[in-house]
């Protein structure tokens, strides 16, 4: 009895010791089975990709600045979870490097993997270029004068008064090695040819390409002064005719010389000065004397210029009665010319000796 209890017992444990075998089994079968799906996809979602990332120059003196170009972005080649990629993606990472000890000469940018300080998760395989070289140089700061270039003559019978910059000069900051170069801003070609008239244009500098990288393609104002070529002349002798009430006045002395200024094309064609000017006289109140006053006519399209009247009074030989002020002069004073008849108060005109 008691070994068959026994047998029955040995035989339970057997069976409960099987049992447990089989659980431990299964138990391994299924955590091998999760580690690779978890392998398989923790596999899949790792991934290698190539970005670019700005490089940032942190702490340059202020008396220094970089005087060359150079690659501002540098290739990264990065290996980690999609997710943590994108993330990384959309954050601002940059290539830092610290200036503050830098001097003028050449700058060594060394980019290795630890240069670039990516999220946790994220290896970086690759960094190109494994180095960038900058020029640092002295900043300067320098006035330049614009200077006008121009070609051709204005039209004949015309001269050249004047040709003006806005602004006449520019300051720059930049390298000290490139502005030693430059003395001063030379405008692009301005065509003078056939110019008759005064104008303002603008004009942009011929500049040099290291003076374009720091101020752009610049223009300015061009003022250009043009003007007709004249000549002084004296139209000597002109007959000074005073005629009040319709009576002819004698006066002292009886000619005057009109200096003017007359166009160059005017005379080549040798016209008659004295026809140019009318010479007017106005009594004075005194009735004694009287005002010389000589108005220039046109003549196609062109203007003579008085500039001076010799003598600028006459004196009237039989002089007026006074009169308290020029209206009344003008009512009992009438003057004629044969060419114009002067306002009131302003007497006779000229006549060619």
């Amino acid at each position: 009895m008691e070994k068959l209890v026994s047998d029955k017992m040995k035989g339970g444990h057997g069976l409960f010791y099987h049992l447990r075998r089989s659980d431990w089994l299964l138990r391994l079968v299924s955590i091998l089975i999760a580690l690779g799906l978890w392998y398989m996809v923790g596999r899949e979602d790792v991934v290698d990709k190539t970005v670019m990332v700005p490089v940032e120059l942190l702490n340059l003196p202020r008396d220094l600045v970089i005087a060359s170009q150079f690659k501002r972005n540098i290739e990264v080649t990065i290996s980690g979870p999609r997710a943590a990629i994108e993330k990384m993606m959309g954050s601002s990472i940059s290539r830092q490097v610290n200036l503050a000890n830098a001097q003028p000469g050449t700058f060594v940018i060394n980019n290795d993997t630890d240069s670039i300080l990516a999220p946790r998760g994220i290896s970086v395989l690759r960094v190109q270029p494994a180095s960038i070289l900058l020029s640092i140089d002295k900043l300067a700061h320098k006035y330049f004068p614009v200077v006008p270039v121009t070609k051709g003559e204005v039209a004949a019978g015309f001269q050249l008064d004047g040709l003006t910059m806005e602004p006449s000069g520019i300051p720059i900051t930049g390298p000290e090695s490139d502005l030693s170069q430059v003395e001063e801003l030379r405008t692009k070609i301005i065509d003078l040819s056939g110019l008759k008239e005064s104008k303002q244009s603008q004009v942009p500098l011929d500049l040099p390409p290291e003076i374009v990288d720091l101020i752009g393609n610049t223009s300015v104002t061009a003022s250009i002064r043009v003007s007709v070529k004249t000549m002084e002349k004296v139209a000597a002798g002109v007959d000074v005719n005073l005629v009040i009430n319709g009576e002819k006045q004698k006066v002292t002395p009886a000619r005057a010389d009109v200096l003017l200024r007359v166009p160059q094309a005017m005379l080549r064609k040798a016209v008659d000065l004295h026809e140019l000017i009318n010479l007017t006289a106005t009594v004075d109140p005194d009735g004694e004397t009287a005002r010389l006053t000589a108005v220039p006519q046109e003549r196609d399209g062109s203007q003579v210029e008085v500039i001076s009247i010799f003598p600028s009074t006459v004196r009237l030989s039989h002089p007026l009665p006074k009169t308290p002020d020029d209206h009344q002069v003008g009512e009992n004073s009438k003057a004629t010319s044969d060419k114009h008849r002067p306002p009131r108060g302003s007497h006779s005109s000229s006549q060619k000796r």
